[in-house]
């Protein structure tokens, strides 16, 4: 089976290849005159292949009438056309290969009355921006924003909801050109009615501050939302009750506002039905200044309960939920391009996780293995908050963001273990908030910018377990043992720079900047004997000062960016006597080459120092679940990490065709080898100890999108990752190599505006190796076909979905969804929703890193039928 899927992939790769333009370039002109001879100007003058009525390339003859086409088409025959509100419209069928027209055309009378001309391309470029129209994209099934963009070539939107072009995520997203939603623009996408949307536009090279517009190149791009009117108000209620094992739930009131000066999205979320309403908060884009910081923020995720993995389903399948989503966005435009904008947002889910966790460990004398079974209750809270003020000129910059977040949870956990009982608890406490500051401003013909960044964060937990895996005596033997943590947090980034033109393609930028962070820490493990063992209480000062020179240096066709940082490391623990210094040189270096109008090559490279953060430090016991105990005895990591990266990009309007290759490759090197100590028990005694090791990681992806005559999209996907490393196991050191394969295949096809027929196949082939023989073989399988029909006011939906996992012959899982939907209208309808027909009820899942395989078992949600109704007022 695994060969025929690769001849498949290498078929399908092979024909999306030999649709590249990789041919000598053809050049076409001629003059376009009436029947006088006198020359006419604005004649559209129209290039397309004869067996397609897509748009190549056009041009409008000048004062003299005039016109010159680069052909960039390896058909054999195309079609030229003329296009002028006075002149009859002329098409010519010519040889592909250079040769001059003398084209006359003849007059014609129109009645303006009576005749409307339109032209309107679904897909059309002004210089770096790409415009998609929706309708000629849009069929009757999609409703939402994320339903078109999954149609449109060269975008691509990942499980999470993060977008990509060209495989490479974008760095902002706006609607109407405003910034309402930062990095949460889930909100939009799952929110928004497709029928609302005019363009989508993707804006390459985006530099998002335009006074750094003509300085400081961009290699990302952003989403820019058209709407079709230019004021907007829209609400939608969407309610509905069914049943399973229990009374369903699924609501939803939704609120739009969009016109000039203002924007805002609220929503009120509803359901017990399996859906995952975090999605909508996820953070999609990374903030320039937080990924300069390099020092991590807090682990919040410290001590745990052991859970189930999530599985790689949908969440309807599987998720057992009571969940509530509130959210609020507004932005107000004021004068001369300042904004003001608040988000806030309220979520709370109430989980059940059942099922069976079995682990083997596979050690270089033994092997043991750990079968569970869990019953969870998860009760997770967040309120985040975030106002923002800013002001984007083409001479100056202002923006000033405030976010605070809060999350308290409490999680509950029974596990039967080897004929035992043991109860967890968890409740945790996260509280963060932070300001960041940013302003740009001319002086003296240079630019100065300021940057800040300033926060506090806080972080309890306090695990309860009933009892551990190391035998730690108690005092009072029917109490819990309790493993507190308490981290308080207080960090300060500040930089300045400005910028010095050595002439009109070179660009130095200077930067001084300083980051503090003190962090005091302690932990403790109450009902034990050994108190002291468990106890930590250290106060952690880091100071980082970096002096940086970026060079500039940009062609029409080359960018090069070349950064220099001087960096110079403090790290203080006053609990001890240790100061530690570090001098590094930390330079990154960043290029684009444009081949042509189809081809772009762009190549980073990257050396920095990774110091890790004072968990490692720590000179005591953690710990961190009933099973799992920390101990690093205060020792410091260091490593030295070399990053490469090269990317070939491929794009052609033309054929709507879009691809991307690129290798990765990285290298690190560790003062420190992480030790794990196995008991025939379970429990994992995690330790460090000072010993030389590296960590190498190689990944191949490519991506392939075309779309065909409007009707079909296909994009075919790869990945292969090689990941190297070595791990002290039972007191001996082995070296380690994971090797993954991935396969996508996407098929989009709408023959017409009422039919949508989706298919996704997606393969994966996992290996293990110890000491280079192969250890583990996992294979996964996921194929999925969705088909929806809309006639009079009715539409249907089947979907099937199978999953299979080798080795383990019982794991393949096949579901079926029905839905029927009617609309009235007066903008409402009803929908009927049947998952899970086949009522599947268990899901097995595997994972390997080496020598750990992990099998979960994972309780799915019954067969369940729901009636819907939705209003859109």
């Amino acid at each position: 089976m695994r060969l025929t899927l690769y001849k498949v992939v290498i078929l399908s790769a092979i024909t999306f290849f030999s649709t590249l333009e990789i041919h000598s370039q053809v050049v076409i002109s001629g003059k376009v005159s009436d029947v006088n001879n006198d020359p006419i100007s604005g004649v559209q003058i129209i290039i397309s292949e004869v067996s397609s009525q897509a748009i190549g390339q056009f041009k409008i003859s000048n004062t003299e009438g005039k016109f010159e086409i680069l052909i960039k088409s390896n058909s054999q025959e195309l079609i030229l056309k003329t296009k002028h509100l006075s002149f009859r419209d002329t098409v010519i069928r010519f040889q592909n290969k250079p040769q001059i027209f003398n084209i006359r055309l003849q007059d014609k009378v129109i009645s303006l009355d009576e005749v409307l001309i339109k032209f309107n391309p679904p897909i059309k470029q002004s210089g770096d921006t790409i415009a998609h129209k929706v309708d000629d994209f849009r069929s009757e099934n999609d409703s939402k924003v994320k339903d078109i963009l999954k149609k449109l070539p060269g975008i691509e939107v990942a499980e999470n909801g993060q977008i990509l072009f060209n495989n490479e995520p974008i760095n902002n997203y706006y609607i109407e050109g405003m910034d309402l939603l930062g990095d949460k623009y889930n909100l939009a996408n799952d929110n928004i009615s497709s029928d609302l949307i005019d363009e989508v536009q993707v804006l390459k090279n985006h530099q998002p501050i335009r006074i750094l517009e003509e300085l400081i190149p961009s290699q990302n791009a952003a989403i820019n939302i058209k709407l079709k009117k230019r004021k907007v108000l829209q609400n939608i209620a969407d309610g509905g009750v069914g049943y399973a094992d229990n009374l369903l739930w699924n609501a939803e009131i939704t609120n739009l506002i969009f016109s000039k000066n203002d924007q805002a999205i609220n929503t009120y979320q509803s359901n017990n039905v399996g859906k995952y309403l975090n999605r909508q908060l996820n953070s999609l884009t990374v903030e320039e200044l937080i990924e300069a910081l390099n020092v991590d923020f807090m682990d919040q995720e410290w001590l745990e309960i052991r859970t189930l993995n999530n599985p790689l389903l949908n969440s309807k399948r599987w998720l057992d939920n009571k969940s509530h989503l509130a959210t609020t966005n507004y932005l107000k435009k004021l004068k001369k391009q300042t904004f003001v904008k608040g988000n806030l947002s309220f979520l709370q889910n109430n989980l059940v996780q059942k099922g069976n966790s079995l682990t083997i460990y596979i050690t270089p004398n033994d092997t043991i293995t750990i079968n569970e079974d869990q019953n969870n209750k998860l009760r997770n809270n967040d309120l985040n908050l975030e106002l923002t003020l800013s002001n984007n000129k083409k001479n100056s910059y202002l923006r000033n963001s405030l976010e605070s977040k809060v999350s308290w949870d409490d999680e509950i956990g029974r596990i039967h273990f080897s004929d035992s009982l043991i109860n967890q608890r968890l409740p945790m406490l996260h509280t963060k908030i932070i300001n960041k500051f940013k302003w740009i401003k001319p002086i003296n013909r240079r630019l100065l910018t300021v940057n800040n960044l300033t926060g506090f964060e806080y972080l309890s937990n306090e695990l309860s377990i009933s009892t551990n895996a190391f035998g730690i005596e108690k005092v009072e033997s029917s109490q819990n043992q309790l493993q507190s943590l308490n981290n308080r947090s207080i960090f300060s980034y500040n930089s300045i720079e400005t910028n010095f033109n050595l002439g009109n393609k070179t660009l130095i930028i200077p930067t001084a900047s300083v980051l503090i962070k003190n962090q005091t820490f302690n932990s403790s493990l109450t009902n034990t004997t050994d108190n002291d063992s468990f106890q930590n209480d250290i106060t952690w000062l880091v100071i980082k000062s970096s002096f940086s020179m970026d060079w500039i240096f940009k062609t029409d066709y080359f960018k090069m960016q070349f950064t220099t940082p001087f960096n110079h490391y403090f790290f203080n623990r006053e609990t001890g006597t240790d100061n530690l210094r570090f001098f590094t040189f930390e330079p990154t270096l960043r290029l684009k080459y444009e081949i042509n109008d189809n081809f772009n090559v762009i190549t980073s490279s990257r050396l920095e120092r990774e110091f890790g953060s004072f968990r490692t430090y720590l000179p005591n016991s953690v710990l961190t679940n009933y099973r799992t105990l920390e101990q690093f005895n205060g020792r410091f990591q260091n490593n030295s990490v070399l990053k490469s990266k090269v990317s070939l990009q491929y794009e052609s309007l033309f054929n709507s065709l879009f691809g991307s290759l690129s290798y990765s490759y990285s290298s690190t090197e560790n003062n420190l080898i992480y030790a794990d100590n196995y008991f025939n028990n379970g429990g994992v005694f995690i330790s460090t100890s000072f010993d030389s090791n590296s960590i190498i990681k190689n990944n191949i992806s490519s991506r392939i999108s075309r779309r065909f005559n409007r009707i079909w999209l296909i994009s075919l996907g790869g990945q292969y990752v090689i990941n190297s490393f070595q791990r002290e196991v039972n007191d001996q050191i082995i070296d380690i190599e994971n090797r993954s394969k991935e396969i996508i295949i996407e098929s989009i096809f709408n023959p017409t505006e009422s039919i949508d027929i989706n298919l996704y196949l997606k393969n994966s082939f996992n290996e293990s190796f110890i000491f280079s023989e192969l250890n583990q073989t996992i294979t996964q399988l996921h194929y999925k076909a969705d088909a929806s029909y809309s006639v009079n006011r009715h539409q249907i939906n089947f979907q099937g979905e199978y999953f299979d996992t080798y080795p383990n012959t019982v794991s393949n899982i096949f579901f079926i969804d029905f839905s029927w939907e009617y609309s009235f209208k007066k903008q409402a309808s009803i929908k009927i929703t049947l998952d899970n027909i086949l009522n599947k009820t268990l899901y097995e899942t595997f994972a390997t890193d080496g020598f750990t395989v992990l099998e979960n078992s994972f309780e799915l949600r019954p067969f369940q039928i729901y009636l819907t109704a939705n209003f859109t007022f």
